[in-house]
């Protein structure tokens, strides 16, 4: 997914989708939020900030959270 713009992206729950895979791109030059659903984290965060232009973010579901990839 390319990000343009401040944005704020809510990962579908990990449960039910062990194994899937988002890599998520910000195009622009503002920060893209990276949520989760409900009380699930992100490499034990309840999100996380993709800062700078071009920079990305690979994040993978293990059925009950999300990892960084």
């Amino acid at each position: 997914m390319l990000v343009s713009g401040s944005h704020t992206i809510i990962l579908p729950t990990s449960v039910g989708n062990s194994g899937r895979i988002y890599h998520i791109k910000s195009i622009g030059a503002t920060p893209v939020t990276i949520n989760c659903s409900g009380s699930q984290t992100i490499d034990g965060s309840a999100s996380m900030i993709i800062s700078s232009q071009y920079s990305s973010a690979q994040v993978v579901a293990d059925g009950s959270n999300w990892y960084v990839i």
